[in-house]
């Protein structure tokens, strides 16, 4: 994703999405929760680049609670700087 996004920009968005809902589906699949907060992030870059900065905003926040709940305190930390931005 994080590829087609700096490759393809607005154009690389379908592709984008289809393989993040591949994503949501092994991680439901297999029980590796604590991947979601990263496909979290991966949908607030694609909302930032449809000009979502609303959507982009709820994602980021969605992806630091992930970290949060995880101990994940570089991420946290990481997301919560974006966050201020």
């Amino acid at each position: 994703a994080r590829i087609l996004r700096a490759r393809d920009g607005r154009r690389a968005r379908d592709p984008i999405e289809s393989l993040l809902a591949r994503a949501d589906a092994t991680i439901r699949d297999s029980g590796a929760a604590g991947w979601r907060p990263f496909v979290e992030e991966e949908r607030a870059r694609l909302a930032d680049v449809m000009g979502d900065s609303a959507g982009a905003r709820d994602h980021l926040q969605e992806a630091l609670r992930g970290f949060d709940v995880q101990g994940s305190v570089g991420h946290v930390a990481r997301v919560r700087r974006e966050l201020a931005q």
